[in-house]
């Protein structure tokens, strides 16, 4: 984090075959852990799918964005437009 020494970065893992069962509640641990987290950055879109509901759960939504590489519309067109007005897509941010 070269250009930004007050950002600080936290890395969650939960590998692939646990993403159905503990990635939402992995992500609303360190959302309530920690309130000044303000942007979700999963590395594959499909992961979105359990991180948009931890989010809303613990009424973060009004702080935290989703920031995925494609918001690939096969896992986001489920969402409700306040979720989808939260996951910005790749091309917007460069």
């Amino acid at each position: 984090m070269d250009k930004c020494e007050e950002c600080k970065v936290q890395y969650l893992n939960v590998p692939v075959t646990d993403w159905a069962t503990h990635m939402k509640s992995t992500v609303q641990a360190a959302l309530l852990r920690d309130p000044s987290i303000n942007y979700i950055l999963p590395i594959y879109d499909g992961m979105a799918q359990s991180i948009v509901p931890a989010v809303e759960l613990t009424q973060s939504a009004d702080r935290v964005k989703i920031a995925t590489s494609t918001a690939a519309p096969m896992c986001c067109s489920s969402f409700s437009k306040a979720a989808s007005r939260r996951i910005w897509r790749k091309h917007r941010l460069g």
